[in-house]
């Protein structure tokens, strides 16, 4: 009876170590096929390109009455974040999460999720700030931040899978399996006032342009010779 229990007890304690093998082969298997993204490099830069549209004018095609358009500032500055792609497994997308604070706050808030550019070794988000009127396509517009204020912005890596629905062979869903920790903190100062509008003239300016100084070199001679007119008319009046 007794080799018949230690028998069972060795088929036990075999069976215990082949399952906890396996379980420990199966955890590095798993760690092993999901892919990894390190932390992002990146940067972040305030870019002005604002604008003057030139007066025109033109015809009404039904009225034929002549119309003109004024001229129009177009305040077009943004933030712009520049990310360097890296390689991913095939298979996966790669998208980039930017999140943004005030300088003075604590509080994060996330401002997109987008796609990295696999055309390019750089994935370019431009952010339109408070005021922007501009017509272009911009990754998101910030209204929270304006001329003059100071944000902080951090970066991370996602990668992407996409599966099907169970319910439909036709549906692709996305899904996050990795993702890197949050960058290193990059900080930006919006100037108060646009770098790109058109600077008037000052008054000094316009007066050195309109009325410019003449040269002591142009007004002695001129001064010569209007002396020597009044001498040669006086002289002629006493010959007479």
């Amino acid at each position: 009876m007794s080799c018949l229990s230690k028998y069972l007890a060795s088929i036990l304690i075999l069976t215990i170590a082949i399952s906890s093998l396996t379980l420990m082969v199966i955890k590095q298997v798993n760690a092993q096929s999901t892919p990894a993204v390190s932390v992002p490099e990146f940067s972040v830069k305030f870019v002005d390109s604002s604008y003057t549209t030139p007066a025109n004018t033109s015809i009404d095609p039904f009225t034929g009455k002549t119309v003109t358009t004024p001229a129009q500032s177009i305040n077009n500055q943004t933030i712009e974040v520049s990310i360097k792609n890296q390689t991913i497994p095939n298979g996966t997308d790669l998208y980039y999460q930017v999140r943004m604070k005030g300088h003075h706050s604590e509080q994060w808030t996330i401002i997109s999720l987008a796609p990295a550019n696999p055309r390019s070794e750089f994935t370019i988000l431009t952010y339109a700030i408070n005021g922007n009127d501009a017509p272009d396509q911009f990754t998101s517009h910030l209204s929270q931040i304006a001329p003059g204020g100071t944000a902080d912005f951090q970066v991370r890596a996602q990668l992407m899978e996409y599966n099907t629905l169970p319910d439909s062979q036709s549906v692709p869903v996305s899904a996050a399996i990795s993702a890197s920790d949050w960058s290193s903190t990059q900080t930006i100062t919006i100037p108060a006032t646009s770098m790109a509008s058109p600077t008037s003239q000052s008054s000094s300016t316009l007066n050195s342009l309109a009325v410019p100084e003449l040269s002591w070199f142009v007004v002695v001679p001129v001064l010569l010779s209007v002396l020597s007119v009044v001498l040669v008319l006086r002289q002629r009046e006493g010959s007479v």
